[in-house]
């Protein structure tokens, strides 16, 4: 996941999906890397405070971090945290909280995995591939330009009815 949208709709569906409202993160000291976010008082001095718990609102997502100035929780909404790396945290907090009881989740929608598997269903696989870069597509593009052009030169009966098969029987 490379935005900021797609991380909170897995934050979103985390909780959604474990029948949850809110969740408590508990003590960064219990988590193995909690989140912490950068936010600003009322005299515009900035702070640097653990999420403490994650909710979720009508229209969005709060998060409460615990103000260790101030000696309380203070709320974020989802609007004010502007940094990928924070939404990641958030959302690997969710999940290893959610993962004490036994049972691996899918890290993009947070349903219980079955088996060995890493995600629940091919739109969350989907979802978590990395997009290919301008340089893997040309290798790409090169390696079937290689195999078009052995099959031109007929090298090979049996790999040229492969590539036939590939690529003619492939597109119908």
């Amino acid at each position: 996941m490379k935005r900021i949208e797609d991380l909170q709709s897995a934050v979103r569906n985390i909780l959604v999906n474990n029948g949850l409202t809110e969740l408590s993160l508990g003590e960064p000291d219990e988590l193995n890397d909690p989140t912490y976010i950068i936010w600003y008082d009322r005299h515009c001095e900035p702070n640097d405070d653990p999420v403490s718990k994650v909710l979720l609102e009508e229209t969005g997502i709060a998060v409460e971090v615990q103000a260790r100035s101030f000696g309380s929780t203070i709320t974020i909404y989802d609007y004010d945290i502007d940094r990928i790396e924070w939404w990641e945290g958030i959302c690997a907090n969710l999940l290893e909280v959610l993962e004490r009881d036994g049972r691996r989740r899918c890290p993009v929608c947070g349903k219980p995995l079955k088996g060995t598997r890493k995600y629940c269903s091919v739109e969350c696989r989907k979802i978590m591939m990395p997009e290919l870069t301008v340089e893997q597509v040309v290798e790409k593009a090169n390696r079937n330009i290689r195999e078009l052009a052995g099959l031109v030169a007929g090298k090979d009966k049996a790999y040229r009815k492969q590539l036939i098969e590939k690529y003619i029987i492939g597109l119908s």
